[in-house]
């Protein structure tokens, strides 16, 4: 981020006179300069994450990136990262309407009455492979691989930052893997 940078040695250069150029005079200034230029780089790292959480939204990619990057310093393994699994809701169901030739799914009305067909050839449902999931009763889990300071104080650092951003009505859970 050039635009709040500031460039230590270009500013001596310009608040030096030319007859005053030595190297003794250059470096008195730079110590002068120097807890300017701390504070600065400081300035500039609250500037890029202030951006960061500016540019943050709760889809599940941005959040993913958001969440390693603020806590991949807690992890043991720096190459492991923490995850999102996003529970689905089943929605419409699938039905097979029970012809062994097809390869297609038929979806019918629910209100569809089954009363006078045959029991064989009323449709079987088909359920997403997450319906399982869905039955902890959370939108999404957030899974945690081995971390370096204590659960607890992680699970509170790590709460704050999802109920931030998360969407109203979602609920999560946290699981560590060990």
């Amino acid at each position: 981020m050039n635009k709040y940078k500031l460039f230590a040695d270009k500013l001596i250069n310009m608040l030096l006179p030319h007859s005053q150029r030595g190297r003794r005079h250059i470096l008195w200034l730079q110590s002068l300069v120097s807890p300017l230029q701390t504070v600065n780089d400081t300035f500039q790292d609250f500037v890029i994450e202030k951006r960061i959480e500016a540019n943050m939204t709760s889809r599940v990619f941005h959040f993913e990136w958001y969440l390693n990057h603020k806590f991949r310093q807690y992890l043991v393994n720096q190459e492991e990262t923490i995850q999102i699994d996003h529970y689905v809701d089943l929605g419409v169901p699938y039905y097979n309407d029970g012809e062994t030739g097809e390869t297609y799914n038929v979806i019918y009305s629910s209100s569809y009455d089954w009363s006078a067909e045959d029991i064989d050839e009323q449709p079987i449902p088909l359920y997403w492979g997450y319906e399982g999931l869905n039955s902890i009763g959370a939108s999404f889990s957030v899974t945690i691989p081995n971390i370096t300071i204590s659960t607890e104080i992680f699970d509170v650092m790590l709460r704050a930052e999802i109920d931030r951003y998360r969407l109203a009505g979602r609920t999560y859970v946290i699981e560590h893997t060990n």
